[in-house]
């Protein structure tokens, strides 16, 4: 699972410095989850437009209360305290911008998602409300839309104070996205806060099965399955149920299944139908895989006489079978330590 998470531009002039507990624990949440870039932090341009304006206004704010201060000082005793203002609010705004830049992804919208925002405003569709024209708004929205669109994969969080532009309220001191966006089925999702997006991931940061890639998964179920499957006493008494409590056909007679084996594993997959269930050292992760399995039908021989042999055997045959089970991945070894509850059917 991958997930896009777009700060607005109200939390940063809440907090420039991002020193506060909201934004620690946003960042000790995204150390402790991101793996291979699968819990990203970004803004949107006009995002990193609108903070870093916002920043210089407030250096100048502050560089004007300086210049009262030199003022006042001047008058009291003959000490020198000065540098230059112009050069320094640069080097402040351009080192905030540049701090951003290396935090959070930025991103930037095509022509086409800024022609959008165009037509919210002629549709009279959000943010667009009350005669207001919010322009700035509109593209930060066009510009996360148009980032999950061609992030199919990811699920993307918009965390904005601006409730009145972006959300309608849910109930129960909830809100998600206005009905005028499209969520596209609710894989871009709204929180007015990071602490309330904090408690969304909660989840998963217990869970950190969730951020794990599911081809790596795979990838170790797959490798403990082709290494074990021969010796799984799970995985062979549910063989010995299929074949024994089936009848097979052979070209000139039917029976049971004997002498079966896997001889090629294919098509694992984890079964997304069934939750993922978890203990202080194991995830257990319902599976699904196909296999080729080659035996032989067997019958008692009904010419048998002592001397003889006792049972009639066909050539070796293949079947492919479809097994349902759990397996057991041990977490700080990131590998599959058994499997469970294996159940056998037909393709």
């Amino acid at each position: 699972m991958t997930i896009a998470v777009f700060l607005d531009t109200n939390l940063f002039v809440k907090n420039y410095k991002m020193d506060g507990q909201e934004f620690t624990d946003l960042f000790t949440a995204h150390e402790e989850l991101n793996k291979d870039e699968n819990f990203k932090l970004y803004i949107t341009e006009m995002n990193l437009h609108e903070i870093v304006d916002n920043y210089g206004k407030e250096v100048s704010s502050a560089m004007r209360h300086i210049k009262g201060f030199q003022s006042k000082m001047s008058r009291l005793a003959d000490i020198e305290i000065g540098f230059d203002r112009k050069e320094t609010k640069t080097k402040l705004v351009d080192e905030y911008k540049s701090d951003l830049e290396q935090l959070f992804y930025v991103s930037i919208p095509s022509a086409e998602a800024t022609e959008n925002a165009v037509s919210r405003l002629y549709n009279s569709e959000m943010p667009f409300r009350d005669n207001k024209e919010e322009f700035k708004d509109a593209i930060i929205w066009e510009s996360i839309y148009e980032y999950a669109e061609e992030h199919e994969d990811e699920k993307v969080y918009l965390i904005s104070e601006n409730k009145k532009d972006f959300a309608e309220d849910a109930g129960s001191g909830q809100y998600r996205l206005h009905s005028d966006y499209n969520d596209l089925s609710g894989r871009i999702k709204y929180f007015k806060s990071i602490n309330d997006f904090l408690k969304e991931i909660e989840y998963l940061k217990t869970h950190l099965f969730s951020f794990q890639e599911e081809g790596e998964l795979v990838e170790a179920i797959e490798e403990f399955l082709n290494n074990n499957s021969s010796y799984n006493s799970a995985i062979e008494g549910a063989m010995y149920n299929f074949f024994t409590n089936n009848t097979f056909s052979d070209d000139y007679f039917e029976g049971w299944g004997a002498d079966y084996y896997i001889s090629k594993i294919h098509k694992v997959e984890i079964n997304t139908d069934i939750d993922v269930l978890e203990s202080e050292d194991y995830f257990y992760i319902p599976i699904t895989f196909n296999a080729e399995v080659e035996y032989s039908v067997e019958i008692r021989n009904p010419m048998y006489e002592p001397g003889e042999d006792e049972f009639l055997q066909s050539p070796t045959r293949s079947i492919d079978l479809a097994f349902n089970c759990t397996a057991a991945y041990e977490i700080e070894k990131a590998a599959v330590e058994y499997v469970e509850d294996v159940e056998i059917d037909y393709i």
